[in-house]
């Protein structure tokens, strides 16, 4: 039998840094990034962009599978 844990994980364009992140946490997160936790929650993902519209970043649902 398989469980499934889910996480997020926040990615910048430039490879910069990433941030792995409880579920728990999506709140404190999107203070900090200024995103909308039900976007994430909805869509699974959410994008971050800079003043000319180009996407620098984001948060992306990462699913890890456990037997």
């Amino acid at each position: 039998m398989e469980k499934e844990n889910n996480f997020y994980e926040i990615w910048w364009a430039d490879g910069s840094e990433r941030t792995l992140f409880k579920p728990a946490e999506k709140t404190k997160y999107a203070e900090r990034f200024d995103f909308d936790v039900k976007d994430l929650v909805e869509n699974g993902e959410v994008d971050f962009f800079d003043e000319d519209g180009d996407v620098i970043g984001g948060v992306q649902t990462i699913t890890f599978e456990q037997e």
